[in-house]
């Protein structure tokens, strides 16, 4: 049976903001990191085991270079609950205010 993602509220704001950004620095960059995303996402729902645990259950999906994001996610039982979209660079934490 195939898994479903859901994507929490805020986790929502931190893609399309992040689309944004990239879009306002570079007319076609937001669209090349969105491309990564969805990706990103396909391999979660495909194999969702094969990325490492990071914080008590969740685990963390790198984006493809040359964007230093990752994608913060939780499987319970049948869904994949994306929490956060994190910048690596950026404070690592923030999200756990979310579960």
């Amino acid at each position: 049976m195939a898994l479903t993602l859901q994507f929490h509220s805020r986790a929502r704001f931190d893609i399309i903001q992040s689309v944004a950004w990239y879009e306002d620095q570079k007319q076609g960059l937001g669209k090349a990191f969105n491309k990564k995303l969805i990706a990103t996402f396909k391999r979660i729902a495909d194999s969702p085991l094969q990325f490492p645990v990071s914080f008590e259950g969740f685990r963390k999906a790198r984006i493809e270079e040359p964007f230093p994001f990752s994608i913060i996610y939780i499987i319970k039982e049948d869904t994949i609950y994306i929490v956060a979209l994190v910048h690596d660079k950026r404070d690592p934490d923030f999200w756990k205010e979310r579960v």
